[in-house]
């Protein structure tokens, strides 16, 4: 079997694969971006915190009550005391006493003067709390004037990709197009797998990378045998080295990358061109919308899809080339 041209069949098969299923998923994305369309809302700005009005003051007088309540009934006490002894002295002693006219306003002193030292943390706490007021009333205009901005946009935005969602929705046909690419692909898939040159079991994504890996590495030359690709695929299989199922393989892509690295690189190309050709198509319907544009003659669906069809065709056109490759 020539060998060169053994590695031609298999690279051409490993593309269409590729090919298969990047179609599939950017069919599968463009059902998610249609149904989501996930629209870059702003979020409104939340009001500051309301400044809550400072009790300081009145926290201060009841300790220095509590503190204070103890001192003043000894302070009068003592008056009380320093009171009743001068005045049995002095009545013993037949004195007037001159000290009574600063004695009572010192009594009433000692008595107020919490009450004072209250109003003045009082007043002082009540301009502390206009003051915050001011700039609290100042930051919720600011904010309900940004917030109004954002409901605009976010009406405006709204209404953007409502009509970007419809207009997606309404090119149906453009995707239905890409599935009936995608069925062109795995029937030209299927052809070259029925030329019968690779044996039934191996026919897929996963094994054919693993088989041109091999082949391309120089560890064997042939399909078949002892040192063949098949035998070295199995071997591999068995003790683990190689993954076979697509599944597993995607959710588990980093294990891979050692010994399967060229369907490492190939899922990562292909999830590469997955992603560029639904925003492109996305991109190219949101670009028109918003233009207002109603032909559909730019859609990147379409440029997409002739592109696909002229692989096809050549595919197609290449297969007669590998016949003489089949099994006998």
């Amino acid at each position: 079997m020539d060998n060169r041209k053994l590695i031609d069949y298999i690279e051409t098969v490993v593309k269409l694969e590729e090919l298969c299923f990047v179609q599939q998923n950017v069919v599968y994305n463009l059902d998610v971006r249609i149904n989501s369309c996930n629209t870059p809302y702003k979020n409104e700005i939340k009001n500051p915190v309301y400044p809550e009005k400072d009790n300081s003051a009145a926290d201060f007088f009841s300790e220095f009550v509590d503190s204070f309540e103890n001192i003043i009934y000894t302070v009068i006490s003592i008056f009380a005391i320093l009171y009743a002894t001068f005045f049995v002295l002095f009545a013993a002693l037949k004195i007037k006493p001159v000290y009574s006219r600063a004695f009572k306003p010192a009594i009433l002193l000692t008595v107020l003067l919490p009450f004072f030292i209250f109003l003045i943390c009082r007043a002082k706490d009540h301009h502390k709390h206009r003051k915050q007021m001011q700039v609290y009333d100042h930051a919720v205009s600011s904010v309900r004037e940004k917030n109004k901005e954002i409901k605009q946009y976010n009406a405006h935005l709204k209404t953007q990709y409502n009509a970007i969602r419809n207009r997606l929705r309404e090119e149906k046909e453009q995707k239905e197009q890409i599935i009936q690419e995608y069925q062109k692909t795995k029937r030209t898939l299927d052809k070259y797998y029925d030329l019968d040159i690779i044996y039934y079991k191996y026919r897929n994504y996963a094994n054919m990378t693993s088989i041109l890996e091999y082949l391309l590495s120089g560890r064997c030359k042939e399909l078949e045998g002892h040192e063949g690709a098949y035998n070295i695929l199995e071997h591999e299989i068995l003790i683990g080295q190689v993954l076979t199922k697509l599944d597993t393989i995607i959710e588990r892509l980093d294990a891979i990358e050692q010994n399967q690295n060229l369907l490492y690189e190939s899922i990562l190309s292909c999830k590469s061109d997955i992603n560029q050709i639904t925003d492109t198509i996305v991109s190219s319907t949101r670009a028109i919308t918003l233009e207002n544009n109603e032909t559909n003659k730019t859609l990147a669906s379409i440029e997409y899809t002739n592109r696909i069809n002229k692989i096809n065709i050549q595919y197609l056109a290449d297969m007669e080339a590998y016949k003489a490759l089949r099994l006998h």
